[in-house]
């Protein structure tokens, strides 16, 4: 029977400081992509709203660059999710070269990939809108919390589990 005293603070040693600078990274490009989306919104919400006064020829226009412009905003969300969700198994799993191994991952399998942590995404985010729209009694509140406790566990382990199988499919 092995025994697994000192596990812990071992995959602390080996991996804080790591973990750690991955963090101010992704944290630091979470915040330029928030701002370049940002920038990247404004002339659609000009046209929208120049459509919506009433001013002609701009509903074509409006319903074009909306469109484009959220489908611009969605690419650059899923780069930035698959590139940052997969680093984090990259070092936990003690890859060599993490964010190298990352994108050969990701170059075969980009979109496979983003869409499940999309519809990771999109299931957590729906859940949290129906909670709200249900009201704020202590029983939705539970709920809320349960929801949370075990499905946010599940959405890590299962990028573990996207990152493991993106491995063998690249033949790593």
């Amino acid at each position: 029977r092995r025994k697994f005293s000192g596990v812990f603070s071992q995959g602390v040693k080996r991996n804080f400081l790591k973990l750690s600078a991955v963090n101010i990274i992704v944290l630091a490009w979470g915040l330029i992509i928030a701002i370049f989306i940002a920038v990247a919104s404004v002339p659609s919400l000009v046209v929208t709203r120049a459509a919506l006064d009433g001013k002609p020829g701009y509903e074509l226009a409006a319903v074009f660059i909306d469109t484009f412009t959220a489908f611009a905003a969605i690419i650059m969300y899923m780069f930035y999710r698959v590139y940052s969700s997969l680093w984090y198994p990259a070092i936990v799993l003690g890859v060599k070269t993490p964010f190298r191994t990352v994108t050969r991952v990701t170059d075969g399998g980009f979109f496979r990939i983003g869409l499940k942590l999309l519809a990771v995404d999109a299931v957590f985010a729906l859940c949290q809108v129906l909670f709200i729209l249900a009201g704020n009694s202590p029983f939705i509140l539970a709920a809320n919390w349960a929801f949370s406790s075990i499905y946010l566990p599940f959405a890590f382990v299962y990028t573990f589990a996207i990152f493991r199988s993106s491995l063998k499919a690249a033949r790593w």
